[in-house]
């Protein structure tokens, strides 16, 4: 997406598909491109580490759709209810 703020503060008309902004799509991907191939980026782990995380990421982070604590283990409760500090 691209908008022209000065001309259109409210960012109505989205320009990022017009031919004439080529130039600006092209120098944003590129910018895009070096963010994310930079050295912080990279991670570096053995094939037995990520084996031994897998699973892992449905231990903790945020409970979507969860209308009764009894569906989810107490532990994923806790830190909700201050219990983890």
């Amino acid at each position: 997406m691209l908008f022209d703020l000065m001309h259109d503060p409210n960012e109505f008309c989205d320009l990022g598909a017009d031919p004439q902004h080529a130039g600006e799509r092209a120098r944003f991907l590129a910018a895009l491109n070096c963010w994310a191939l930079r050295q912080a980026q990279r991670t570096t782990r053995s094939d037995e580490e990520i084996r031994a995380s897998r699973g892992k990421s449905q231990r903790r982070g945020i409970l979507i759709g969860a209308w009764d604590e009894a569906e989810f283990a107490g532990e994923l409760w806790s830190a909700y209810r201050g219990e983890h500090r």
